[in-house]
């Protein structure tokens, strides 16, 4: 299933834990009835490094990693939204 990239900046969050709990929400991920698996979903690498920058920019090289860790897949074959 291909779904829309949530339009979230990462400056209107407290943390980079909110900012990738609302990207996931945005998705449609209700953290209530559902497991999350972020290997499942997946997005272009471009759009993954800038999503990376941004929140290392914010709060810090911690805050890179835990993209990285929580994040969704990069991938080439999504497209480039």
């Amino acid at each position: 299933m291909t779904k829309q990239l949530p339009a979230l900046n990462v400056d209107d969050f407290e943390s980079p834990v909110d900012y990738i709990r609302a990207f996931y929400q945005e998705l449609g991920w209700d953290p209530e009835t559902q497991e999350l698996e972020p290997r499942k979903i997946k997005i272009h690498f471009d759009t993954w490094g800038e999503i990376c920058i941004a929140l290392k920019e914010k709060w810090g090289v911690m805050a890179a990693l835990t993209w990285m860790n929580l994040g969704p897949s990069g991938d080439a074959s999504n497209p480039l939204i």
